[in-house]
């Protein structure tokens, strides 16, 4: 019965190693982290996700990464303003 069930290998970024700088480089990394997202919905849908606390993990590097992005569209926001 666990032998059909495929380990997925995906790397969870943690909250210290994102370090992207650039707005282009966060985007990027928003599109992966979707896309990893709906792939583990889709394995948890089959019934081939080992982990089904994958999912959870990358709703939460989701929110950290758009969080990271409006913080610093905030502040640039106020330097313009000043």
């Amino acid at each position: 019965m666990a032998d059909n069930k495929k380990a997925t290998s995906k790397k969870v970024v943690t909250k210290k190693a994102v370090v992207a700088t650039t707005e282009a480089e966060m985007q990027k990394e928003l599109q992966k982290q979707r896309q990893d997202l709906a792939d583990a919905r889709r394995s948890l849908a089959r019934g081939e996700l080992v982990n089904p606390r994958v999912i959870g993990e990358t709703r939460k590097e989701i929110a950290r990464l758009m969080t990271r992005m409006n913080a610093k569209s905030a502040t640039s926001t106020k330097k313009e303003d000043a």
